[in-house]
């Protein structure tokens, strides 16, 4: 039987999608950017084309490169942010997952440290060390010489070696395993729930950083929180405005990582997604853009 163009393209969709996702941080984007690719991908004949799946690749890292050099909206973006979440029933969408680097390559603070990449490095960077390309395969993808692919990928290494995020993300990838994470969520969740900030005080870092995104639409504030003291005044201050009381918690897989979804009696929801080091917590990521929310969550709440 016959491979038409559309059962050729689901077969490699996830595989563009992830490659999409990971180059723009938005699924809504890099669904924009599948519907292009195969527009342009019907449009081939099947008889000249050798390698589908290296085809579109070259296709999908072409019009991302495009994408982000004329990102405009996100230079303009009100206060911090964020990457676009993928929920549980999505994270089969940026599959498959044949290693541990390709599955953390997802999450939230990794996406938002390949930011500081220009396209073209973000780019070979993540076709080299996520997805496993050659050099030569990367040239033949963006169309530059294999040794420029390889200084493009040396030069975004140590961009991101430069910032102390990276080694803090790999720590955790190889110190910090799911159940030391759901621990301090329910940690986190107890002294939030409850106000106890003494004991909030004791789980997290005494450099822990605070970013939230609520996209110019609801409250959020505007620019990152930087050290123990200042994130413990944060949540003060939530606290004396009584929004800790009459929360609805929904216990959520974030882009492969356990998050919290807390709904106010006022129906603003506030998605929070903590970075740990050592059993304490490092960083927390709140994203309140309702255009990154979810509609209607139907999952049941869960405890960690």
């Amino acid at each position: 039987m016959t491979n038409t163009h559309l059962s050729l393209f689901q077969q490699h969709r996830a595989h563009c999608f992830g490659l999409a996702y990971r180059m723009l941080g938005s699924k809504t984007e890099a669904e924009d950017i599948l519907q292009e690719t195969y527009e342009r991908w019907h449009g081939q004949s099947l008889n000249s084309i050798e390698n589908a799946q290296a085809f579109l690749t070259t296709i999908v890292s072409r019009l991302c490169i495009d994408q982000l050099r004329k990102h405009q909206q996100r230079r303009h973006y009100i206060g911090s942010w964020l990457p676009e979440p993928l929920y549980d029933n999505e994270l089969s969408q940026a599959g498959p997952f044949e290693t541990q680097s390709t599955y953390q390559s997802l999450s939230l603070a990794f996406l938002l440290l390949l930011e500081q990449l220009n396209p073209s490095e973000r780019a070979v960077f993540l076709l080299r060390e996520t997805f496993d390309y050659s050099y030569q395969e990367i040239s033949d993808i963006i169309n530059k010489a294999p040794d420029n692919c390889r200084q493009l990928c040396r030069r975004a290494k140590l961009r991101l070696k430069e910032n102390t995020e990276y080694q803090a993300i790999n720590d955790t990838i190889n110190d910090t395993n799911n159940i030391q994470q759901q621990q301090l969520l329910s940690s986190f969740l107890a002294c939030f729930g409850q106000q106890d900030l003494a004991q909030f005080q004791k789980i997290l870092t005494d450099d822990i950083s605070l970013i939230s995104d609520g996209g110019g639409k609801v409250q959020s504030v505007l620019r990152p929180l930087y050290g123990k003291e200042r994130i413990i005044r944060f949540f003060k201050a939530i606290k004396k405005r009584g929004i800790t009381q009459h929360l609805n918690i929904n216990i959520v897989l974030v882009n492969g990582k356990t998050s919290v979804l807390i709904t106010s009696n006022n129906n603003e929801r506030s998605l929070f997604t903590l970075e740990c080091d050592h059993n304490k917590i490092q960083r927390v990521l709140i994203i309140r853009n309702p255009d990154k929310l979810p509609r209607h969550f139907n999952q049941p709440n869960r405890q960690p």
